[in-house]
């Protein structure tokens, strides 16, 4: 994440998807791709879609259906949220690390990351866009 090529975004606006499947991620991945261009440069789009989506698949892939995933603008700042009704489970550091990357792809693209595990999952992330 490079500060200094961050823009502040259109004005606030959000958006809500649910997924009830993994083959509905590709259609949540091109709306949430376009809602985001809308707002911000394509890089910084393209990298909040590369969290989002490791948040996303994290939850269809350990969680339970529907995901929702919400995004608001508040300020300068993009607030997402992944919400699954499944259960959290601490996982044994993958052998190869050909998995287990979600978690520090998300830190380093956004400015806050954060998990919340009552009633299912949530994961939230957010990050400053300035002008």
């Amino acid at each position: 994440m490079n500060g200094d090529d961050q823009h502040a975004p259109a004005p606030p606006e959000s958006l809500s998807i649910s997924i009830t499947a993994a083959h509905e991620l590709t259609t949540a991945r091109a709306t949430l791709r376009d809602w985001l261009r809308a707002s911000i440069p394509v890089g910084q789009a393209d990298e909040i879609l590369l969290a989002s989506g490791e948040a996303l698949a994290n939850a269809l892939e350990h969680g339970r259906t529907p995901v929702t995933l919400g995004l608001e603008w508040v300020d300068n700042t993009l607030h997402l949220t992944v919400r699954d009704s499944g259960s959290w489970r601490v996982s044994a550091p993958p052998s190869g690390r050909t998995r287990g990357l979600g978690i520090p792809i998300m830190t380093a693209l956004t400015d806050s990351l954060t998990f919340e595990t009552t009633n299912g999952t949530t994961v939230r992330l957010s990050r400053r866009f300035t002008t």
